[in-house]
């Protein structure tokens, strides 16, 4: 509570600096092709129901992206003001997962889910930076606003929320021009966003070969600064983004693209320097 009361006193020059529009940039649909008729009926259901009972809920991440893009999303998640605790209350064909961040699924029909996450702030650090040697998220349940949501999120790409109410899209950080550029963009410092999470090096990877976007120079700097971190991941999520990798259908070209941020030695030294995939295609 006090951290919160300091920073509504203090300069919030740290959060700013990281927005390119801090005020949020609302994009009307006059001006983008995405209707509520093309989005998933049970996530807009979530939405309805929240904001009926008072609680400020969007749309947001991969499923805005991908529909900018023309693509079909294969999930649709819902971020909001509501608490776990309130969306539990509200639904009651729901349950609780996660211990970095609590999150909560809202079951339908046929074990459907729809995700439902709560707005959260930035670590403590970002208003204190240079202050940690160790980044690393090790709990993430600290609660936020819409700016500060999209501010701690890995890529501007993926922190677009879009509300079903007046059919706009809102934009804190330059993630729909970017769409438009097809560019990977790091939020904030990339420094310490990739020691806050280093699995966000792999997955800039992953975006650049899945959408044929460009990784952003001063992001792939970034990634080859740090790129060692990636040896401090969790196994458990290493694996689950190797799993998705591999379910993609274009794991050759997301492992080229590994292979040029340096990343891919980093992951897998040992078995880099038992093959000549330095003399390969790869390299």
């Amino acid at each position: 509570m006090l951290r919160r009361i300091l920073r509504v006193f203090s300069p919030s020059s740290t959060l700013e600096g990281m927005l390119a529009y801090p005020e949020g940039k609302r994009i009307y649909r006059e001006f983008h092709s995405l209707r509520r008729e093309q989005m998933d009926q049970d996530a807009l259901k979530v939405i309805n129901r929240l904001n009926r009972h008072g609680h400020r809920s969007y749309l947001v991440g991969g499923c805005v992206r991908d529909m900018l893009l023309g693509r079909r999303p294969k999930d649709f998640d819902v971020v909001t003001s509501a608490t776990p605790t309130q969306i539990r209350k509200i639904f009651s064909n729901s349950r609780s997962i996660g211990r970095r961040f609590k999150i909560v699924h809202v079951i339908f029909r046929g074990g459907k889910v729809i995700e439902v996450s709560t707005f959260r702030s930035l670590p403590d650090h970002r208003f204190e930076p240079g202050k940690k040697d160790d980044y690393m998220l090790k709990r993430d349940n600290q609660y936020g606003n819409p700016r500060e949501d999209a501010a701690r999120r890995d890529f501007t790409i993926n922190a677009i929320f879009f509300d079903p109410r007046n059919e706009s899209v809102i934009d804190y950080v330059g993630g729909y021009d970017d769409i438009n550029n097809k560019a990977i963009r790091v939020i904030g410092d990339a420094d310490i966003s990739f020691k806050e999470d280093p699995v966000r090096m792999l997955r800039a990877a992953k975006f650049a070969a899945l959408l044929d976007f460009n990784i952003d120079p001063g992001t792939l700097k970034g990634i080859k600064r740090n790129k060692n971190e990636i040896q401090k991941a969790s196994t458990a999520r290493l694996l689950e983004e190797y799993n998705k990798i591999f379910r993609t259908g274009r794991s050759f070209q997301i492992f080229q693209s590994l292979a040029e941020t340096g990343l891919l030695k980093a992951m897998l030294p040992e078995a880099w320097n038992a093959s000549d995939a330095g003399k390969s295609d790869f390299a």
